[in-house]
């Protein structure tokens, strides 16, 4: 018996065939929605912002596409400001302008 026979079989012996499943690798989809997405936030402002001759605001617009890019649209802080947002509004008090997004998004006037 060879030295790999030998490994299989103690691997066989110890590893049970359900941890074995769970941490088997296995080949994420490929976000093509988000890919897009980014290629049409950051280089479309570029581009148009180097043709123009305005580099610096096409940078400006361009790392604004790329925070919006790279966050998570469901994230801690969106839910947090949400809640805030409902907390204000129940309690009577005008939101603040930076919330009205996530208003807007959580459907409060």
């Amino acid at each position: 018996m060879t030295r790999i026979q030998q490994a299989v079989r103690l691997r066989e012996a110890v590893v049970p065939g359900w941890l074995e499943e769970v941490v088997q690798l296995r080949p994420a989809p490929v976000p093509w929605a988000d890919m897009i997405r980014a290629v049409i936030a950051l280089c479309v402002p570029l581009s148009v912002a180097i043709a123009a001759g305005q580099r610096a605001l096409g940078l400006l617009i361009a790392m604004v596409g790329l925070l919006g890019t790279v966050t998570d649209p469901d994230g801690a802080y969106a839910v947090w400001a949400t809640w805030v947002a409902r907390r204000r509004c129940s309690a009577g008090q005008p939101a603040s302008p930076l919330a009205r997004p996530f208003m807007a998004a959580a459907g409060l006037p």
